[in-house]
């Protein structure tokens, strides 16, 4: 467990220039692995980003739901999943710490025009990179794209 103090420095105070995105859970920061106090992360993964998932205030419930999914995630291993490096259960800033997933969200990948330019340098990734579509290689037609979702 690490502590609020831990993840305001390797955000920089949780700054905008730092925040990579956005959703119904919180804000997403990017962070330095070396940053931070996690001596249990394996040493291929001590020079890498992270992405710090900062809970919404706990007005909405953030704390409580910052601890289910610790509890989910912690024991959790799957190789289509990010695993869980660590989390802070404060009060003021619920946090859940992971590997960066540098392509980015769907979102960005669907529609990357509507992206912020800063937002997809952060993540690795240019301006002009081109929307997923079907025929992207994954799939010719949206039937086939289908048969490639999990059921």
């Amino acid at each position: 467990e690490l502590t609020l103090e831990d993840l305001v420095a390797a955000t920089d105070g949780f700054a905008e220039d730092k925040k990579i995105g956005s959703g119904g859970f919180g804000r997403v920061y990017l962070a330095a692995a070396d940053k931070l106090p996690l001596s249990s992360l394996p040493t291929n993964l001590q020079h890498l980003s992270l992405a710090v998932k900062r809970a919404k205030s706990d007005h909405s419930g953030g704390l409580l739901r910052t601890k289910g999914e610790v509890k989910l995630l912690k024991d959790l291993y799957h190789p289509h999943l990010l695993p869980l490096l660590g989390y802070c259960l404060s009060e003021a800033a619920p946090c859940l710490i992971s590997p960066l997933m540098c392509g980015g969200s769907l979102k960005i990948r669907l529609r990357p025009a509507e992206a912020n330019p800063e937002q997809l340098h952060l993540l690795g990734l240019t301006s002009s990179l081109e929307p997923l579509t079907w025929n992207n290689g994954y799939a010719q037609t949206p039937c086939q794209g289908m048969a490639l979702c999990p059921t």
